[in-house]
């Protein structure tokens, strides 16, 4: 699963859409502000049945690397949702 997510200078998820597979699919754009940044990622195994609302509760963008990825949020959930 591939997603386009907008987030901060500190990797804080602003927004994400998942990309769209076909040519049925609804197609949205993501444009960021000053101060936001924006990428495509791939969404980890673990963290594929999140829904949208606990993506954005539980995950966050790690800018340390050689490109943004989305890891677990400090402090964050498990996947299965427990603390």
């Amino acid at each position: 699963m591939r997603l386009q997510v907008l987030f901060d200078e500190r990797g804080k998820i602003i927004a994400t859409s998942e990309l769209a597979d076909g040519p049925n699919d609804v197609h949205s754009e993501i444009i960021p502000e000053p101060n936001q940044s924006f990428a495509e990622l791939d969404v980890p195994a673990q963290y594929q049945k999140l829904t949208p609302l606990q993506r954005h509760e539980q995950l966050r963008v790690n800018l340390s690397g050689d490109r943004p990825m989305l890891v677990k949020r400090d402090g964050g959930a498990e996947p299965d949702g427990h603390l």
